[in-house]
C-alpha cells in the first residue's frame, strides 16, 4: 500500500473535477451527474479534507471516501481501502477491522498526552478502551480527526449523511456538530433500527446508541440531545409500539425523561430506564469486572 498525501490525489484518480480547495474542504462537481440537472456546474459534491467524509447536497451518496471508490469503481471494500490508503489512517486500525479482531492491547491514553497525526491507533484505542470493538468501528463508520484530535461520528438517516458529530479527545465542548444539521427532524441510528418486542430503546447521544446495537439492543435509537420533538415522536410511532427512555443519569436526563413521558404519555407506552446511581449512562452498565453489557431491561424500568 502506498501512502497518499492529500485527498485531492484520491479524487484526481477518480477522475473527479475539482472546483474549489479550502483549508477544511473540497468542494467537486459531482461524479453522479445523472442526478443532476446542467451536470452539476454549481459543484454540489464536497469532500472534508480531514475526515474524507464525502456528501452531496442533491442527495447522491455520503459516506467515507472507501463509500466513494466502491460506488465509482464497483470494487470490493478491501480493495477500495487500498485505494484510499492515507496518511489519516493507520496500517493497524485497518488490519484489526480487516480481520474482525480489537487491536493489540495498548496502555490507556494519558488524560495529558500529546497525539502527534501519526499515533492513530491511539486515537481508535480510546473507543477500544471503553468496550467498542473493531466490527463496530468499522459498522458505524467511525473515523478520526488528526487536527482536533476527536472521533468523527457519522449521521445517516434514510440512507442520507446528514453531517458529522465530532467527538473530542480533550478540551470543551465535548461534542460537536455539523451546523445546520436538522437534529430535531431526525433519529440517529434510525436505518440500523430493528423491531423485537415493540419497544424502542431512546438514548441520548450516538456512541451511547452504538454501544446498545454492539451488545444486542439493535431496536435503539439516539434523539442527540435531551429532548424529544413532534417530528422525532412521529417517527418513533412508526417503528415502535412503546417507548423506552434510556437517558444519561444525571438532572438533566431525568427531568428530560419525565418531560417526555408528560407530553406524550397519552399517546404511547412510555417506561423510563432508572439506572443505579453509580452509572452515569447506559454505556456504563456492565458486569463489575467491566465485560460486555448484561443486563435485563425490564429490572431497571422505573415503577
Amino acid at each position: 500500500m502506498s501512502e497518499i498525501k492529500d485527498v485531492v490525489d484520491i479524487l484526481d484518480r477518480l477522475n473527479i473535477e475539482i472546483v474549489r480547495i479550502t483549508d477544511n474542504e473540497i468542494q467537486c462537481r459531482c461524479p453522479f451527474k445523472e442526478n443532476h440537472r446542467h451536470d452539476d456546474k454549481k459543484g454540489s459534491f464536497y469532500v472534508e479534507r480531514n475526515t474524507g467524509l464525502c456528501y452531496c447536497f442533491v442527495g447522491c451518496i455520503g459516506g467515507s471516501l472507501v463509500d466513494l471508490v466502491i460506488a465509482i469503481n464497483g470494487c470490493s471494500i478491501d480493495e477500495a481501502i487500498n485505494y484510499v490508503h492515507s496518511e489519516y489512517v493507520s496500517n493497524k486500525f485497518f488490519e484489526a477491522i480487516k480481520s474482525n479482531q480489537s487491536s493489540p492491547h495498548m496502555d490507556k491514553l494519558p488524560i495529558n498526552c500529546d497525539l502527534s497525526p501519526y499515533h492513530f491507533d491511539k486515537m481508535y484505542q480510546y473507543l477500544f478502551d471503553r468496550g467498542f470493538n473493531a466490527e463496530t468501528v468499522k459498522d458505524w463508520h467511525l473515523g478520526i480527526d488528526t487536527i482536533d484530535k476527536s472521533i468523527i461520528i457519522p449521521v445517516y438517516f434514510k440512507s442520507q449523511l446528514m453531517g458529522i458529530i465530532k467527538r473530542k479527545l480533550f478540551g470543551q465542548p465535548k461534542y460537536l456538530n455539523t451546523p445546520g444539521m436538522p437534529k430535531s427532524e431526525i433519529l440517529f441510528g434510525y436505518d440500523k433500527y430493528t423491531f423485537t418486542d415493540g419497544w424502542v430503546n431512546i438514548c441520548e447521544g450516538p456512541l451511547d446508541c452504538i454501544w446498545m446495537h454492539q451488545n444486542g439492543f439493535k431496536n435503539t435509537i439516539a434523539t442527540l440531545g435531551a429532548s424529544l420533538s413532534n417530528i422525532q415522536f412521529s417517527l418513533l410511532k412508526q417503528i415502535g409500539t412503546g417507548l423506552r427512555i434510556c437517558y444519561d443519569n444525571d438532572n438533566a436526563g431525568k427531568i428530560a425523561s419525565n418531560k417526555i413521558k408528560g407530553t406524550y404519555g397519552r399517546s404511547i407506552a412510555i417506561e423510563i430506564l432508572k439506572l443505579p446511581e453509580q452509572y452515569k449512562d447506559i454505556q456504563e452498565v456492565s458486569n463489575f469486572d467491566n465485560m460486555m453489557l448484561n443486563f435485563n431491561m425490564k429490572e431497571l424500568v422505573a415503577t
